[in-house]
C-alpha cells in the first residue's frame, strides 16, 4: 500500500490530543465459508459463468440484529465470461443469498431471479427477515418491495405503483418495519422534473413530492399519502448521493417514523454544499416536526454518516469546516447531534492520540449506535507529514471511539493495529481506493467486514476450489470479517 491516501474517499482529518494507545489488534479474523453441497444444490442447474460476492450488514437505522443473523452473503451470477474493466459484462441472471452468523458459516440460502435487474437489501431484522427492493432502470419490470424470511425466501411482494414509462430508482426509495407493519417512501411517480442546464446532474426543483405507503404485516397497502418536502434553494436533488440514496426512512421508538431527504449543491460557488431535510411523523401519519440541516461547502463532501436514532436525534459525522491550523483546513472530524427541530445540541471533535513527530488525523470509517444512547465512531489514526499520509507502525491503527448521549467521550480503543490494516485500501487501474466497510454492533460485540475490489471468479474455478477446500470464501472474493469486543 502506498502512503498517499485520498482524503475525499477515506474520510476526515483532525488533530489535537488524546491518550496514546498501544499497537495491538484485539479483533479476531473470522473465516467465511459456506456448505459446498448447499451451494451446488442452489446454483448447479443455472447456466452462470462468472460470479462476484459481497457482504451486506444490518443497517444502523434498524433494531439490533441477533448474533445468528449479522450479515447477508450476496452473490451475483452472470451468464457471460466477458469482462468489462475487469468485471463481468452485463447484468446478473440471478442472486444467491446466504445468512452469515457470528461464526462466519452460511448454512441457509436461496436463489432469486435477477429481473428486475437491481437488488438492494434495505433492512435485516433480528429474526433473519429482510426487506429486499428490486427495480429495473430499463423500465421493463415494475419496482417491487419483497419481505424475505430467515432463509431468504419470499413471504410477500408489493408492486410499487409507477407511472407509464417510469421506474423508481433505488436512490429514491426506502422502506422499513414499524410497530404494526411497514412504511415505504419514494418520489411521486407522476413527478414532473426538469433536468438542470449545462450538463449538471440533478433536478431543477426546490421541493419534492413524496409518496408514503403504509403496509400491514401481510404487505398490503392500508394507507397512502403524499407530502411535499421543500429543499434548500441553493441545492438540488442529484444522482451523486452518499451511501447511494437520496431518501432515508427511520423508525422511532414512539411508534412514528422520520423521513430524510438529501440534496447536494450543483453550483460550486454556493455556500451550502448539502442539505438534509428531515420530517418527523406520528404513528398515525401526521407531521409532528421538521428540521433542516445545512452543511457548508467543504463539510458536505466529508459527510461520512448521517442517521436519525430511535429517540429522534439527528446525528451527522462530517468535516467541521473550522480547522484552526492552516494544514487542518476544513478536515476537523466532528460528530454533531441535533434535535427534531434541527437545533444543534452538541458537537464533539473526534481526536487522534497525540503525535509528537508530526501532525495527526483520524479518518472516519463508520458511525454506529450502541443502545440506549452511546455513539461509536470508527476512525483510522494516521500521521500527516509534508502533505502526505505517512505509514507508521506504532501510530497507524483503527480506533473505536465511544461518545455518550451528552457528547462526552467515554472510551476509546484500538481495534486493528498497523500490521492488520493493509486490507483497508487496495490499488486498481483507478488508483488507491478505500475498501468497502460493513459493520454490525450487538451487545458490545463489533463485527465488521472489509472488501477490496470485487473479484470475479469463473464457474469452473469456483467449484474446483470450494470442493477441494483450497481457499475460503474470504480469499476467493477479497472479503474479511472481524469480531472485537468494545470496552465498557
Amino acid at each position: 500500500m502506498q502512503n498517499r491516501i485520498c482524503i475525499a474517499v477515506t474520510g476526515i482529518l483532525c488533530c489535537l490530543t488524546a491518550p496514546t494507545l498501544l499497537a495491538q489488534s484485539p479483533a479476531t479474523l473470522i473465516p467465511l465459508t459456506t456448505s459446498t453441497t448447499l451451494f451446488q444444490e442452489k446454483t448447479a442447474k443455472l447456466p452462470w459463468q462468472q460470479m462476484t460476492c459481497s457482504l451486506g450488514a444490518t443497517k444502523p437505522k434498524d433494531t439490533v440484529p441477533s448474533i445468528s443473523t449479522l450479515f447477508t452473503l450476496q452473490c451475483a451470477l452472470y451468464a457471460t465470461n466477458e469482462p468489462y474493466y475487469g468485471k463481468p459484462d452485463g447484468f446478473p441472471m440471478a442472486y444467491y443469498y446466504g445468512v452469515i452468523p457470528a461464526n462466519g458459516i452460511s448454512t441457509y440460502s436461496t436463489i432469486l431471479d435477477a429481473e428486475p435487474i437491481v437488488h438492494d437489501i434495505l433492512r435485516r431484522y433480528p429474526n433473519g427477515q429482510q426487506l429486499l427492493y428490486t427495480t429495473d432502470h430499463l423500465e421493463e419490470k415494475p419496482s417491487t418491495l419483497i419481505l424475505l424470511d430467515g432463509q431468504s425466501r419470499p413471504i410477500w411482494k408489493y408492486l410499487v405503483p409507477t407511472a407509464p414509462k417510469k421506474s423508481i430508482s433505488y436512490i429514491s426509495f426506502d422502506a422499513t418495519a414499524l410497530t404494526n407493519g411497514y412504511v415505504a417512501v419514494y418520489y411521486n411517480p407522476t413527478l414532473s422534473t426538469d433536468w438542470l442546464p449545462n450538463n449538471e446532474i440533478g433536478y431543477n426543483q426546490t421541493s419534492i413530492s413524496l409518496v408514503i405507503d403504509r403496509l400491514n404485516q401481510q404487505g398490503t397497502v392500508i394507507n397512502s399519502q403524499k407530502t411535499d418536502v421543500k429543499i434548500n434553494a441553493e441545492t438540488r436533488i442529484t444522482l451523486a448521493v452518499e451511501e447511494g440514496k437520496n431518501i432515508g426512512v427511520w423508525p422511532l421508538q414512539d411508534g412514528g417514523f422520520a423521513i430524510s431527504l438529501l440534496s447536494l449543491a450543483t453550483n460550486s460557488k454556493t455556500k451550502t454544499q448539502a442539505s438534509y431535510q428531515v420530517v418527523f411523523f406520528k404513528e398515525d401519519g401526521q407531521v409532528s416536526s421538521q428540521a433542516e440541516i445545512n452543511l457548508e461547502k467543504n463539510a458536505a463532501q466529508g459527510t461520512k454518516k448521517f442517521f436519525v436514532d430511535p429517540a429522534g436525534n439527528i446525528l451527522v459525522l462530517a468535516y467541521s469546516g473550522q480547522g484552526k491550523e492552516s494544514w487542518q483546513s476544513v478536515f476537523q472530524n466532528e460528530l454533531t447531534l441535533y434535535n427534531r427541530q434541527g437545533q444543534q445540541q452538541w458537537q464533539r471533535p473526534i481526536l487522534p492520540a497525540k503525535n509528537d513527530t508530526g501532525k495527526s488525523a483520524c479518518l472516519s470509517w463508520d458511525l454506529l449506535i450502541n443502545p440506549p444512547a452511546t455513539y461509536v465512531v470508527i476512525c483510522e489514526q494516521r500521521r500527516y507529514v509534508k502533505g502526505e499520509w505517512v505509514k507508521n507502525e506504532a501510530y497507524h491503527q483503527l480506533l473505536a471511539v465511544q461518545i455518550d448521549g451528552q457528547g462526552r467521550e467515554r472510551k476509546r480503543q484500538s481495534i486493528l493495529s498497523a500490521t492488520d490494516m493493509s486490507f483497508l485500501y487496495y490499488t486498481n487501474q483507478f488508483g488507491i481506493n478505500a475498501s468497502v466497510w460493513q459493520s454490525v454492533l450487538v451487545d458490545d460485540q463489533l463485527f465488521f467486514s472489509l472488501q477490496q475490489d470485487e473479484k470475479p471468479i469463473q464457474r469452473s474455478d469456483f467449484f474446483k476450489q470450494i470442493t477441494e477446500g483450497q481457499i475460503t470464501l474470504s480469499e476467493m472474493f477479497n472479503l474479511r470479517l472481524y469480531q472485537v469486543k468494545l470496552v465498557k
